[in-house]
């Protein structure tokens, strides 16, 4: 039986790479974006995968709410959650104003909580299951150097503390969470899928989003441990987080 995922933001650099890199490994596809124009596109690269695709706006609860509703009448169970999906909102707190740090907070942090809660109960259906999400360094409390943007980093380390209390909340149904914690990753549409490209254009200054499919794979392939969180870094040895 295929594995079943679920990656919010999928529409992203990375997320298009994660979405083909499991179409490919045969997994069944619940495809999460917040644009139906770029999700049915995907949905085209991903010709002859088992892919449902799921629209939602994280700045709204009622959307996030319909999404399950469908995603509800295509599978009982779910295996993985690929929590993917973030706001954009990297301005200096003095630059910004309160109806942006709403919407901001609102999609990265409580949209995420949101989408998490309701997928408990598919989550619980599957005999090993895992909660992932992709935080990025800049959310790791021991290794972040970074000292700004002020509230895009607050929401890094919000979904960081989240993963990281949920674990005790929802270990007794047999859902481990990891936190995935990249340093400066190239997107997927900069070079497409070609490593040597990558190499040639980035050098070591970016990771290539292969490594962090590769990661998600050795999460959900532990049966006797729980990965608790891993950091991923540019093999520069220079590099700061910046």
């Amino acid at each position: 039986m295929p594995k079943k995922i679920l990656i919010t933001g999928a529409t992203s650099g990375i997320g298009t790479y994660l979405s083909r890199h499991f179409a490919s490994k045969g997994f069944t596809l619940f495809l999460h974006g917040r644009d139906e124009k770029k999700l049915d596109n995907l949905a085209k690269k991903l010709q002859g995968a088992d892919v449902t695709l799921l629209h939602a706006d994280y700045g709204h609860p009622k959307s996030i709410e319909k999404m399950f509703e469908k995603l509800k009448t295509r599978t009982k169970n779910l295996d993985i959650l690929v929590n993917n999906a973030f706001g954009k909102l990297e301005d200096e707190l003095v630059k910004t104003d309160g109806q942006s740090l709403s919407e901001f907070f609102q999609v990265s942090v409580a949209g995420t909580a949101d989408v998490i809660r309701q997928c408990l109960p598919l989550l619980k259906q599957s005999k090993t299951s895992h909660v992932v999400n992709i935080v990025a360094d800049w959310g790791f409390p021991m290794h972040n150097v970074m000292t700004g943007p002020s509230a895009y980093i607050s929401a890094k380390y919000a979904v960081h503390g989240l993963g990281a209390a949920l674990q005790t909340e929802i270990a007794k149904f047999g859902i481990m969470t990891t936190n995935l914690c990249p340093g400066v990753m190239a997107a997927d549409t900069e070079f497409g899928s070609d490593p040597m490209k990558f190499t040639k254009a980035k050098g070591k200054k970016a990771i290539h989003p292969m490594d962090l499919a590769n990661a998600i794979e050795f999460v959900i392939g532990q049966r006797f441990s729980h990965v608790r969180s891993i950091v991923l870094t540019p093999p520069d040895p220079k590099y700061n987080g910046l």
